[in-house]
């Protein structure tokens, strides 16, 4: 995001950490953890703590940054389209016939990223680590 300081009028750019674009020295950027596994659920109401600890690992939430994008929501669902939304459960894939939403990928960017929380009409996307 490109603005301008509102007393000195210079230009401020804000660079989400997380960004791949190469802003910003590599020291001053994050990156995904090595061993990152992205894992979908594997049905609807399960959180990513259920999902990553299925496989013998743990799920990371600074790591569900990363996941929460619509590429791979799209490699990993069969997605109409993909949206923004706000929810504690997100990314998901959109599964349950009866919801408005079905075969929406919703992702967000102002939501906190959390392992728990789950939802009965969607499947989550998951950040899984090495436990």
């Amino acid at each position: 995001f490109l603005g301008r300081h509102l007393a000195s009028r210079a230009q401020v750019l804000l660079v989400d950490r997380r960004s791949s674009h190469g802003y910003l020295l590599p020291s001053d950027q994050l990156r995904p953890s090595e061993g990152l596994a992205v894992v979908p659920a594997i049905g609807r109401d399960m959180s990513c703590s259920e999902t990553c600890q299925e496989r013998g690992m743990r799920c990371d939430a600074e790591q569900l940054h990363f996941v929460n994008n619509c590429s791979l929501l799209q490699q990993h669902f069969d997605c109409k389209f993909c949206a923004h939304q706000v929810g504690e459960e997100l990314p998901v894939y959109v599964s349950e016939s009866s919801n408005m939403n079905v075969g929406q990928c919703l992702v967000t960017f102002i939501s906190p990223m959390k392992c728990d929380p789950k939802h009965a009409h969607t499947q989550r996307l998951c950040a899984c680590v090495p436990a």
